[in-house]
């Protein structure tokens, strides 16, 4: 039987095969609702690469790109980012590329989207 995966609060052993992994924030348990992650919750050097403003493509960015669009985009991009380190944050690769690891993950990513989507079909 397989053992459940670490929470947020408790490191990975290594019982998988992988070095210990780092504690990481207790915002919630892996794999149950919660507060919708934001980079907050990142290193703050990895926050600062992946955040809307230096990643996104440049054509997101740009003057062409109305200002409430850009503004809806960097929420949606950001808060994308932020849900994924939430569920893989401090994994190991083997870990992190799991079935039941990716699909936990695209639901966290279905729900931002949807709340993104949810926006649009109000604003227009």
């Amino acid at each position: 039987m397989e053992q459940p995966e670490p929470g947020w609060d408790q490191p990975d052993d290594g019982a998988s095969g992988s070095e210990p992994g780092p504690l990481v924030p207790a915002t919630h348990t892996r794999g149950e609702p919660g507060p919708p992650a934001t980079l907050e919750g990142l290193p703050a050097a990895l926050a600062e690469r992946l955040r809307f403003d230096t990643a996104a493509p440049a054509r997101l960015r740009g003057a062409a790109v109305p200002a409430e669009v850009r503004t809806e985009l960097a929420s949606l991009w950001d808060g994308v980012i932020a849900e994924v380190y939430a569920e893989v944050g401090g994994m190991d690769r083997r870990t992190a590329f799991r079935r039941s690891t990716i699909t936990r993950v695209l639901a966290r990513v279905a729900s931002r989207i949807l709340s993104a989507e949810q926006a649009v079909i109000f604003a227009g």
